[in-house]
C-alpha cells in the first residue's frame, strides 16, 4: 500500500523543490509575482508503479485542438504520449517528445527546466503556443505549457482519468498553494494500477508558465 506525505516545500523529486524553482525561473517573478513560489510537497512512496494503460500509444498526433474535447488538446496529448504511456522512460520520453515536434535544448536554456539536476529537456512551439517536456533521472516527466486556458488544461486532464466502472479508485487531493495558483495530485489505485499525476495551474492570464502537468515513477 502506497504511503502519501505532503509537507513543505514543494518536491516532486529527491532533495530538490524543482517545480518551485522552475515555475520561479521561467515563469518569471515578475509575470507571476510571489504565486510563483510553490510551498508543497507531494511524496508518493509505493512498493510497486506500474503504468496505467490509456491506450494513448495509438492516438494520432493531432495539433489542432478539437472544440468539443479537451482531452484531445496537444498539452494533454503531449503528456499523455511524451510522460504517461512512455512509462517515464528516458529513450520513450525522447522519442514521442520528438515526433510531436519538440527539440532538444541543452545549457542554461534547459536549466530552467532542471534547476541544475541530472535530466534532459525538449522545448517546441506548435500551433504557436510553448511547450517543453522535462525528464529528470528519477524518473520523473513534466510537461510544461506556456500558453493555454488553465481551466481547459484541467478538464483534459481530468477527461483521461479511469472511470469508477474500471475498479480503480481515483483520488484528487487539493494541494496547498500560493494565491493565484492551484495544485492537485491524482492517485490512482486498483488491480495493477498505482500512480499519481499532479498539476499546477497559474490562474493569471499573463502568467508565462501557464500550467505543469507531471507524471511521477518510482
Amino acid at each position: 500500500m502506497p504511503r502519501m506525505q505532503i509537507d513543505s516545500p514543494y518536491h516532486i523529486g529527491p532533495n530538490n523543490s524543482w517545480l518551485n524553482s522552475a515555475v520561479n525561473e521561467i515563469g518569471g517573478s515578475s509575470r507571476v509575482e510571489d504565486n510563483a513560489r510553490l510551498k508543497l510537497s507531494v511524496r508518493l512512496t509505493v512498493n510497486s508503479i506500474l503504468r496505467l494503460t490509456l491506450l494513448v500509444a495509438s492516438l494520432p498526433v493531432c495539433t489542432a485542438a478539437a472544440a468539443d474535447d479537451p482531452g484531445k488538446d496537444f498539452p494533454i496529448q503531449l503528456f499523455l504520449q511524451g510522460c504517461v504511456s512512455s512509462y517515464a522512460r528516458e529513450s520513450e520520453v525522447a522519442s514521442q517528445s520528438m515526433r510531436m515536434g519538440l527539440t532538444e535544448i541543452k545549457g542554461e536554456a534547459a536549466s530552467k527546466y532542471l534547476n541544475n539536476q541530472l535530466g534532459r529537456v525538449w522545448r517546441g512551439v506548435v500551433d504557436a503556443k510553448e511547450y517543453a517536456v522535462a525528464f529528470l533521472q528519477n524518473r520523473t516527466c513534466t510537461v510544461f505549457v506556456h500558453n493555454g486556458n488553465g481551466a481547459r488544461i484541467r478538464a483534459g486532464v481530468e477527461s483521461w482519468l479511469p472511470p469508477a466502472d474500471t475498479g480503480i479508485e481515483v483520488t484528487r487531493t487539493n494541494l496547498q498553494a500560493p494565491a493565484g495558483l492551484t495544485s492537485v495530485a491524482y492517485f490512482m489505485r486498483g488491480g495493477k494500477i498505482n500512480e499519481q499525476w499532479v498539476l499546477t495551474i497559474a490562474s493569471s492570464p499573463d502568467a508565462s508558465l501557464r500550467a505543469m502537468i507531471t507524471y511521477e515513477s518510482q
